[in-house]
């Protein structure tokens, strides 16, 4: 993403986190988004048990950053439901500072980490204290990544708001 930027993660903005596939040995997937300046953490996006798109009842194992990118949007949507107060920066803040430190993502991400939703909602402020005095800032917090369909490699592009707070941005990822 750094040399061929996708949107929106090419925007620079405070409420974007670009999101990272990594596999179970927390591995960078070989189709993911990666950019030291561009991508922010990363999240399990390979063989993601999910619904398909078969039949009502149709689950499916799919591989993609849109796989990764959901893991994010709900800690992020977790620290909402405990911080109702947190501003988006708060939020970014707390997400990227709490990552689990990865070799695979050292160099290719921001962060250098996976996200530790955990981690997260265990945070401590400066002062030693659970941050849980957060002050109220309305926003939106974009989480984005990549979206490949089943086997044929199409991409496509998806925007879903979660607890009227958090966008998910889900659009086309690049290496």
């Amino acid at each position: 993403n750094d040399s061929v930027p996708s949107f929106p993660a090419g925007f620079n903005l405070d409420n974007i986190l670009a999101v990272a596939a990594i596999d179970r040995a927390d591995k960078l997937a070989s189709f993911s988004n990666f950019g030291r300046n561009s991508v922010h953490l990363g999240a399990p996006g390979v063989q993601i048990f999910s619904t398909s798109s078969r039949s009502d009842n149709a689950y499916t194992a799919l591989d993609g950053t849109s796989m990764a990118t959901p893991h994010v949007a709900g800690a992020a949507a977790l620290l909402l439901a405990r911080y109702p107060d947190a501003s988006v920066l708060e939020l970014r803040q707390r997400l990227l500072t709490t990552v689990a430190p990865t070799p695979a993502l050292a160099t290719t991400t921001l962060s250098g980490g996976r996200l530790d939703a955990a981690a997260a909602l265990r945070a401590l402020d400066d002062a030693g204290d659970p941050l849980d005095r957060l002050d109220d800032h309305p926003g939106h917090l974009v989480v984005e990544g990549g979206f490949q369909r089943g086997d044929v490699g199409e991409r496509q592009e998806a925007h879903v708001a979660v607890a009227g707070r958090v966008l998910v941005a889900v659009a086309p990822g690049h290496a």
